[in-house]
Protein backbone atom coordinates (compact mmCIF):
# COMPACT_ATOMS: atom_id res chain seq x y z
CA UNK A 1 0.00 0.00 0.00
CA UNK A 2 1.46 3.52 -0.77
CA UNK A 3 1.12 6.54 1.28
CA UNK A 4 1.12 10.08 0.04
CA UNK A 5 3.50 12.43 1.35
CA UNK A 6 3.09 16.55 2.01
CA UNK A 7 2.29 18.09 -0.89
CA UNK A 8 2.87 21.73 -1.42
CA UNK A 9 1.31 23.59 -4.44
CA UNK A 10 1.88 22.80 -8.06
CA UNK A 11 3.77 20.07 -6.88
CA UNK A 12 3.65 16.45 -7.65
CA UNK A 13 2.63 13.85 -5.16
CA UNK A 14 5.32 12.08 -3.95
CA UNK A 15 4.58 8.60 -3.52
CA UNK A 16 6.30 5.99 -0.88
CA UNK A 17 5.96 2.15 -1.62
CA UNK A 18 7.22 -0.88 0.85
CA UNK A 19 9.72 -2.31 -1.49
CA UNK A 20 11.58 -1.40 -3.95
CA UNK A 21 12.29 -2.82 -7.24
CA UNK A 22 15.84 -3.35 -8.32
CA UNK A 23 17.05 -0.67 -11.61
CA UNK A 24 17.03 -2.96 -14.81
CA UNK A 25 20.11 -4.00 -15.95
CA UNK A 26 21.80 -2.80 -19.14
CA UNK A 27 21.77 -5.89 -21.57
CA UNK A 28 24.88 -5.23 -22.99
CA UNK A 29 26.84 -5.26 -19.54
CA UNK A 30 24.90 -8.64 -18.80
CA UNK A 31 26.31 -10.45 -22.10
CA UNK A 32 30.08 -8.81 -20.91
CA UNK A 33 30.76 -6.12 -23.32
CA UNK A 34 31.51 -2.44 -22.93
CA UNK A 35 29.04 -0.14 -23.68
CA UNK A 36 28.68 0.55 -27.62
CA UNK A 37 29.64 4.63 -28.35
CA UNK A 38 28.41 5.92 -31.43
CA UNK A 39 32.53 7.19 -32.03
CA UNK A 40 33.14 3.21 -31.66
CA UNK A 41 30.25 1.76 -33.94
CA UNK A 42 31.11 4.03 -36.87
CA UNK A 43 35.07 3.28 -36.38
CA UNK A 44 34.53 -0.82 -36.58
CA UNK A 45 34.49 -2.31 -39.98
CA UNK A 46 31.29 -2.81 -41.37
CA UNK A 47 29.67 -3.71 -44.76
CA UNK A 48 28.71 -0.03 -45.47
CA UNK A 49 30.45 1.42 -48.44
CA UNK A 50 32.58 4.89 -47.69
CA UNK A 51 29.21 6.48 -49.35
CA UNK A 52 26.72 4.89 -46.61
CA UNK A 53 29.54 5.53 -43.83
CA UNK A 54 29.53 9.41 -44.88
CA UNK A 55 25.46 9.11 -44.64
CA UNK A 56 25.89 7.76 -41.24
CA UNK A 57 28.29 9.84 -39.74
CA UNK A 58 26.57 13.27 -41.21
CA UNK A 59 23.50 12.20 -39.24
CA UNK A 60 23.57 14.65 -36.30
CA UNK A 61 20.68 12.90 -33.03
CA UNK A 62 21.87 16.14 -31.23
CA UNK A 63 18.69 16.27 -28.96
CA UNK A 64 18.67 12.61 -28.16
CA UNK A 65 21.37 13.29 -25.20
CA UNK A 66 21.03 17.16 -24.34
CA UNK A 67 20.71 17.05 -20.47
CA UNK A 68 17.32 18.54 -19.49
CA UNK A 69 15.63 17.20 -22.53
CA UNK A 70 12.99 15.09 -22.32
CA UNK A 71 13.27 11.00 -21.67
CA UNK A 72 10.98 10.25 -24.65
CA UNK A 73 13.42 8.45 -26.75
CA UNK A 74 10.49 7.36 -29.33
CA UNK A 75 9.50 10.88 -29.72
CA UNK A 76 13.02 11.84 -30.35
CA UNK A 77 13.70 9.02 -32.74
CA UNK A 78 10.68 10.30 -34.47
CA UNK A 79 11.41 13.29 -35.06
CA UNK A 80 15.28 13.22 -35.52
CA UNK A 81 14.19 10.31 -38.32
CA UNK A 82 11.32 12.56 -39.89
CA UNK A 83 13.66 15.26 -40.81
CA UNK A 84 16.62 13.40 -41.61
CA UNK A 85 17.75 13.35 -45.17
CA UNK A 86 20.22 10.24 -44.15
CA UNK A 87 16.63 8.38 -43.19
CA UNK A 88 15.36 9.05 -46.54
CA UNK A 89 18.31 7.80 -48.00
CA UNK A 90 18.85 4.97 -46.10
CA UNK A 91 14.73 4.17 -47.32
CA UNK A 92 15.38 4.95 -50.95
CA UNK A 93 18.28 2.26 -51.42
CA UNK A 94 15.83 -0.22 -50.06
CA UNK A 95 13.97 -2.04 -53.40
CA UNK A 96 10.00 -1.94 -53.37
CA UNK A 97 10.29 -6.18 -52.66
CA UNK A 98 12.33 -5.74 -49.43
CA UNK A 99 8.92 -3.41 -47.95
CA UNK A 100 5.86 -5.25 -47.57
CA UNK A 101 2.52 -4.48 -49.38
CA UNK A 102 1.94 -1.33 -46.73
CA UNK A 103 5.27 -0.06 -47.69
CA UNK A 104 6.61 -0.86 -43.82
CA UNK A 105 10.15 -2.14 -42.88
CA UNK A 106 10.73 -4.03 -39.97
CA UNK A 107 13.41 -3.53 -38.79
CA UNK A 108 14.61 -4.86 -35.31
CA UNK A 109 11.83 -7.16 -33.42
CA UNK A 110 14.54 -8.37 -30.52
CA UNK A 111 17.25 -9.36 -33.28
CA UNK A 112 17.96 -7.25 -36.58
CA UNK A 113 15.51 -8.18 -39.89
CA UNK A 114 17.30 -10.12 -42.34
CA UNK A 115 19.41 -7.91 -44.60
CA UNK A 116 20.25 -5.12 -41.77
CA UNK A 117 23.87 -6.02 -42.84
CA UNK A 118 24.49 -4.20 -46.39
CA UNK A 119 22.60 -1.60 -48.24
CA UNK A 120 19.55 1.01 -46.97
CA UNK A 121 18.17 -1.65 -44.60
CA UNK A 122 22.34 -1.32 -42.83
CA UNK A 123 22.38 2.15 -43.29
CA UNK A 124 19.08 2.34 -41.31
CA UNK A 125 20.26 0.10 -38.36
CA UNK A 126 23.55 1.87 -38.25
CA UNK A 127 21.65 5.46 -38.13
CA UNK A 128 19.02 3.69 -35.36
CA UNK A 129 21.89 2.52 -33.48
CA UNK A 130 23.88 6.37 -33.67
CA UNK A 131 20.52 7.68 -32.46
CA UNK A 132 19.95 5.28 -29.47
CA UNK A 133 23.97 5.31 -28.49
CA UNK A 134 23.26 8.93 -27.63
CA UNK A 135 20.72 8.91 -25.99
CA UNK A 136 21.27 9.61 -21.74
CA UNK A 137 21.01 6.00 -20.47
CA UNK A 138 18.62 6.42 -18.22
CA UNK A 139 16.33 7.01 -20.71
CA UNK A 140 17.17 3.82 -22.56
CA UNK A 141 15.52 2.37 -19.26
CA UNK A 142 12.25 2.92 -20.52
CA UNK A 143 9.61 -0.26 -21.21
CA UNK A 144 8.10 -0.52 -24.54
CA UNK A 145 5.40 -2.59 -25.62
CA UNK A 146 4.97 -3.56 -29.04
CA UNK A 147 6.29 -2.22 -32.00
CA UNK A 148 7.15 1.69 -32.29
CA UNK A 149 6.04 2.89 -35.44
CA UNK A 150 7.64 5.55 -37.27
CA UNK A 151 6.34 7.15 -40.51
CA UNK A 152 8.85 8.80 -42.79
CA UNK A 153 7.57 10.06 -46.18
CA UNK A 154 9.11 9.27 -49.10
CA UNK A 155 8.57 11.06 -53.00
CA UNK A 156 4.86 11.40 -51.94
CA UNK A 157 4.36 8.37 -49.96
CA UNK A 158 5.10 7.41 -46.58
CA UNK A 159 7.38 4.44 -44.95
CA UNK A 160 6.66 2.85 -42.15
CA UNK A 161 9.58 2.07 -40.15
CA UNK A 162 8.89 -0.73 -37.35
CA UNK A 163 11.10 -1.29 -34.52
CA UNK A 164 10.29 -3.69 -31.63
CA UNK A 165 8.08 -6.39 -30.46
CA UNK A 166 6.51 -7.38 -27.43
CA UNK A 167 8.04 -5.82 -24.06
CA UNK A 168 11.74 -4.18 -24.80
CA UNK A 169 13.54 -1.25 -24.14
CA UNK A 170 16.02 1.05 -26.22
CA UNK A 171 18.79 -0.10 -24.44
CA UNK A 172 18.17 -3.78 -25.70
CA UNK A 173 18.50 -2.81 -29.75
CA UNK A 174 22.29 -1.85 -28.65
CA UNK A 175 22.68 -6.01 -27.33
CA UNK A 176 23.69 -8.31 -29.48
CA UNK A 177 20.93 -10.54 -30.63
CA UNK A 178 22.95 -14.18 -30.43
CA UNK A 179 26.60 -14.47 -29.80
CA UNK A 180 27.91 -14.05 -33.32
CA UNK A 181 25.54 -10.83 -33.81
CA UNK A 182 27.80 -8.27 -32.17
CA UNK A 183 27.01 -4.95 -32.43
CA UNK A 184 30.55 -3.21 -32.52
CA UNK A 185 31.46 -5.85 -34.72
CA UNK A 186 28.61 -5.24 -37.09
CA UNK A 187 29.46 -1.44 -37.70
Amino acid sequence: MAEAGPVADNEPVPIKTKASQPPPTDPVDDVGLEPVTAEAMLSQESSLTDAEMELVSAFQPSAMGEPGAACDVTQQLAQAFGASPEVRQGIAAIPANGRSVANAVMLWDGHWAEGTQAGGMAVLRALLVKAVVSSRPECLQAQNQGPVLFLIPDNQTTVVLAIGSGQWRWADVLAPSSPTDVVAGLF
